[in-house]
């Protein structure tokens, strides 16, 4: 009769258990969708935050994906926070590197994997290319993409007033944003709030 009991309590703890670590791991999904004035808390494929489409799942449904239009998206988080920013007249999602008076924002462009010619597909190595960023630039409400040609007019007239930034940006190449832009962009925030610094 002991035994029955004692089979018939851990039978209760095992599924109370279940039952607790289901609803914890629903509660702890930490990214999110921003849509109107709704708040989607689920769990979000990063593969598609370059497409049209954001898929994403439910808590508790994990086999069935829903999508939501990215241009219907104002906010989203996973891993880092996304935003849908104007950019010459067209919406775009942005991962968010800082924002303060002087903000930044950017994009990823996926490097491409490219297998050797000369060896069987199935021994093929596999190179991948690095990623590359694409940087956005927001001052007084204006979203500027950085290129090639207009990264240094930009710069120059974003940074006006600090001196050091300014001579920086004379002595940089376009391949330096990606290691030097998000630390200008920060010292120079920080030198407006701290002038005496």
């Amino acid at each position: 009769m002991v035994r029955f009991w004692f089979v018939i309590a851990c039978m209760v703890f095992s599924i109370a258990g279940i039952a607790q670590n289901a609803s914890i791991s629903a509660y702890f999904y930490k990214d999110y969708i921003i849509h109107g004035k709704d708040t989607i808390v689920c769990k979000i494929d990063e593969n598609s935050l370059d497409k049209a489409k954001i898929s994403y799942t439910l808590p508790g449904q994990p086999e069935k994906p829903k999508s939501i239009k990215s241009g219907d998206v104002s906010e989203l988080k996973c891993r880092f926070v996304y935003k849908n920013l104007e950019v010459n007249g067209k919406k775009q999602l942005l991962k968010v590197m800082t924002e303060d008076v002087v903000s930044l924002y950017s994009t990823e462009k996926k490097g491409k994997t490219q297998i050797s010619d000369e060896k069987k597909p199935t021994l093929a190595t596999a190179e991948k290319a690095p990623s590359r960023s694409t940087f956005y630039i927001n001052k007084d409400g204006n979203t500027i993409q950085l290129n090639n040609s207009n990264y240094k007019s930009v710069l120059k007239q974003t940074f006006v007033g600090n001196e050091a930034l300014q001579t920086r940006v004379d002595e940089m190449d376009f391949e330096d944003l990606e290691f030097t832009l998000l630390n200008m962009v920060i010292r120079y925030n920080y030198g407006l709030a701290n002038p005496e610094k």
